[in-house]
């Protein structure tokens, strides 16, 4: 079997955005896609940073196959804490899967040091624009954001949300948390949701469950048009909406004492914090839905909406 080093457009639609390993001889994609027959056998390798997709990528798969006989796809997935050692060891070695699920984060990096396919070819050729959400397309060009050539082709969408425990907010008596909610409404409904149950001076309920990964952060500086860069996006330079953001979320475990302090949490998990009943409310990615239906279970009842507005913002929604 001929192992090719590309992206075949008709692969790339059923995955639906992946990240193609650019050819070895520096750019001949074109020609090696040109050149083959319509039998040729192919086997093609792909990564997956989420073994929770297996079965349903494998059923993709499988249908992919039956559609193209010709090509095999081998398919492997690694829990997302190993995905990023093993590839980058993989890139560091010259030798890459074929296809692999790449964060629109690292796109520049791994583009400029040529490790990715230029898609652009096959997406011109074979994507229909109006079947997509196509601003979500310059996350993947290089260069250039709005003119560059797409690297990857996007296949999932996920936001930030707040997350509720609805049996803690029906304990008491608070209605749940709406996409109008502003920092204060928040803030309020934390205070009421932290109970000491014991009287020891330590809540055994907290209202709010803050760790302070990016996906913590950015969305509660979006939400109060704050910002942590400068416009080129090149070197840290927070504006006041910034500043005044980072002091509420740190005011939220230093004074107002509504979330605990990580270290205080120590041997969990920060994603079972929540799913586990310790706090009633959570600021995460929609990529922590499965953990939530996973740890949660029957244990109680709980809801997501947007995160809370800011105090400088007039309706923006994060």
């Amino acid at each position: 079997m001929k192992k090719i080093t590309l992206i075949l457009s008709a692969l790339f639609i059923i995955f639906g955005g992946l990240a193609g390993c650019a050819a070895k001889d520096g750019g001949s994609e074109a020609k090696s896609a040109s050149s083959l027959s319509a039998n040729e056998k192919v086997k093609l390798t792909y990564f997956s940073w989420d073994p929770s997709q297996e079965e349903a990528l494998g059923e993709m798969i499988q249908k992919f196959q039956e559609e193209n006989p010709n090509i095999e796809v081998s398919m492997q997935s690694y829990k997302p804490a190993d995905y990023w050692t093993k590839i980058s060891a993989m890139a560091a070695s010259g030798e890459m899967p074929d296809v692999f699920d790449m964060s629109s984060g690292y796109i520049d990096e791994w583009a400029s040091k040529g490790l990715l396919a230029n898609l652009q070819t096959w997406i011109d050729r074979d994507i229909k624009q109006d079947d997509y959400f196509t601003s979500i397309f310059d996350a993947v060009r290089y260069p250039d954001k709005e003119k560059g050539d797409m690297y990857a082709f996007p296949y999932a969408w996920v936001t930030t949300v707040l997350y509720y425990n609805k049996d803690l907010f029906d304990q008491a008596n608070l209605s749940y948390p709406t996409e109008d909610w502003t920092w204060e409404e928040f803030r309020n409904a934390a205070k009421k949701l932290t109970i000491d149950t014991n009287g020891d001076g330590t809540a055994d309920q907290w209202g709010f469950w803050f760790f302070g990964r990016y996906a913590q952060i950015e969305p509660w500086l979006y939400q109060n048009n704050g910002d942590i860069l400068n416009p080129e996006k090149s070197q840290f330079e927070i504006n006041e909406n910034g500043k005044e953001t980072l002091k509420f979320l740190t005011d939220l475990t230093t004074t107002d004492k509504v979330s605990p302090a990580p270290k205080d949490m120590k041997g969990i998990k920060q994603e079972d914090i929540f799913p586990m009943g310790k706090a009633a409310m959570w600021v995460d990615g929609s990529f922590m839905i499965d953990n939530n239906r996973k740890v949660i279970g029957d244990n109680f009842k709980w809801g997501m909406t947007s995160v809370p507005r800011g105090m400088m913002t007039s309706g923006i929604k994060g």
